[in-house]
């Protein structure tokens, strides 16, 4: 296991913790580069942010701040240059950030109940919305979605039905 494949454990282990996620920023600011210095000011900034009473001043400001990251990192995700998201192409239809890293994902119910464990070795995911759970081809049965031993690991759930 890779230093950063330890931190990332260490980071789902705790999803909630910040402590995991900013010693990933000082472990990508020690490791240097671009790539590195930009992902541990996104986390950073992230982190920050969601610490900060909504609209303060202080609140305002990083929320600019985030913004001008985080439309560099779609941009740069549009064009397959955002490593740390890659490994999620053609998996999910959509994924959030929360707090600087992968939390929430969109995706078919079907994908999710078999490749569901490969999700979170890598991102603390804590929430999922399942893309129309009657599609014929990408859905399964309600009773084998809740089956569904990943299911434990999400605190929160959307629900955004479309039949």
């Amino acid at each position: 296991m890779t230093d950063l494949q330890a931190r990332s454990a260490g980071i789902c282990a705790q999803p909630d913790e910040d402590t995991p996620r900013l010693a990933l920023a000082d472990f990508l600011d020690e490791e240097g580069g671009r790539e590195n210095t930009f992902r541990a000011d996104f986390i950073r900034t992230h982190c920050r942010l969601a610490r900060e009473e909504p609209w303060s001043k202080p609140w305002r400001e990083l929320n600019e701040r985030w913004r001008a990251l985080y439309n560099v990192a779609m941009h740069r995700a549009g064009k397959n240059e955002l490593p740390w998201v890659a490994h999620l192409k053609g998996r999910v239809k959509a994924w959030e950030f929360e707090r600087g890293l992968i939390g929430h994902l969109t995706l078919f119910s079907k994908r999710f109940v078999s490749e569901g464990e490969s999700y979170f070795p890598q991102d603390p995911v804590r929430s999922v919305q399942f893309v129309r759970l009657t599609s014929k081809t990408g859905s399964v049965k309600p009773d084998v979605l809740f089956a569904c031993e990943h299911l434990a690991r999400i605190a929160k759930s959307v629900h955004r039905l479309r039949l």
